[in-house]
């Protein structure tokens, strides 16, 4: 994993995602929730469940301040989906597990994790 920084989107993989969301739309947000299982997390799958985590929140009005062009020109896009509650319950649910128990916290914490940390709270925060 490529990464310049500790935001959502500082890493090659959360913007290999986003082009991912313009081609499949809602779907690759469910695709991105639905990898997460009770195993070990990838870091990859981490990345991905940040990006699709964060595209929900902004489209609930709660956007992070570095959020790609791609997001936010698609925000419309996932108008049936901030009004799952189930789906943003999920959300919630894979970025807690990806905070707890993924590749990506453990790649973290061999750095500062607290920036991190902070964002992925802040996420949370945002998706509730």
């Amino acid at each position: 994993m490529g990464a310049w920084g500790s935001g959502s989107f500082d890493n090659d993989t959360a913007m290999d995602w986003v082009t991912t969301f313009l081609r499949e739309g809602p779907d690759a947000v469910r695709d991105a929730f639905d990898a997460v299982t009770d195993e070990y997390l990838d870091a990859d799958v981490g990345c991905c469940v940040i990006a699709a985590a964060e595209s929900l929140a902004a489209a609930r009005g709660k956007p992070v301040k570095n959020l790609p062009d791609g997001i936010k020109n698609n925000l419309d896009d996932l108008a049936d989906e901030i009004k799952d509650k189930e789906l943003l319950a999920k959300a919630r649910k894979c970025v807690a597990d990806v905070r707890e128990r993924d590749e990506l916290r453990e790649l973290w914490n061999d750095a500062d994790p607290k920036e991190w940390l902070a964002g992925v709270d802040d996420l949370l925060k945002r998706l509730k």
